[in-house]
């Protein structure tokens, strides 16, 4: 995490310093610029995903250059965050005959099971000029390569079945996997002539190939080898702000 914040600082500093000295005018420029944008996914899982989790959502960023070509290099971080799981077996052994979750008072506790992630991804995109006000917005198109990370997070607020409550013993029930992922988007990127609005919609691909990272699990007492193929899908929609000096206005007097 480390290699990436510096990596991040260092990519924000370069792009600043060679943007410093340019001046654009965006209704009839194709500008280069830094773009930051704030987004939110809904996603369906796919494949050995969808076994595991329901829908599920996630909010994050990014931040890249744009080149005067339309070009678009850039760094993507999102959180992943979901109620619905339905791989729930590890629980057998905390239930009664009824199927009913048992606490340490013999009551049945608060006990909630929730989605938790993130990934992070290199990206490359191109802006194609179609259906906006200036050159600089139309459908945009992207791949990238990365990380992603999912595990299962039990909430007991009163702590009544320790073996889910503890962070320790938790882990080796969360089913947690990582892997390498691959990304695709395509969509819409607008930016406006007034730097007012700007935003970016449209469908956000991305698979994953991971593998369990816990060295057994409790419920079983094996370690889980399979390799797993996790498919994310949805629609993304983002906040752009773009940073780039505007040309200044010019007057001319008869």
């Amino acid at each position: 995490m480390i290699i990436l914040r510096n990596s991040i600082v260092i990519f924000f500093v370069v792009v600043c310093f060679q943007n410093a000295e340019a001046q654009y005018n965006v209704q009839d420029t194709t500008i280069a610029a830094l773009l930051i944008d704030f987004q939110f996914t809904l996603h369906n899982p796919g494949g050995d995903l969808a076994d595991r989790f329901g829908s599920f959502a996630s909010i994050g960023g990014s931040i890249g250059r744009k080149t005067e070509k339309n070009w678009y290099f850039g760094i993507e971080g999102n959180y992943i965050f979901g109620s619905q799981v339905k791989e729930l077996d590890m629980l057998d052994a905390f239930v009664d005959d009824n199927g009913l979750l048992l606490g340490l008072a013999g009551v049945f506790p608060d006990v909630s099971a929730q989605m938790r992630g993130f990934n992070l991804s290199f990206n490359v995109g191109k802006t194609i000029p179609l259906f906006g006000p200036n050159d600089n917005s139309g459908i945009y198109i992207s791949a990238g390569v990365g990380f992603l990370e999912h595990k299962i997070k039990f909430q007991d607020p009163i702590n009544e079945v320790p073996m889910l409550a503890s962070q320790d013993y938790a882990q080796g029930y969360d089913r947690l996997c990582n892997g390498v992922m691959l990304s695709q988007f395509v969509g819409y990127r607008y930016m406006g002539n007034r730097r007012l609005l700007n935003f970016i919609i449209g469908f956000d691909f991305r698979q994953g190939f991971t593998a369990s990272r816990r060295d057994f699990d409790y419920d079983t007492g094996f370690r889980n080898t399979d390799q797993r193929v996790d498919l994310l899908y949805g629609l993304k929609a983002g906040f752009t702000l773009p940073l780039y000096k505007r040309a200044p206005e010019e007057f001319y007097y008869y």
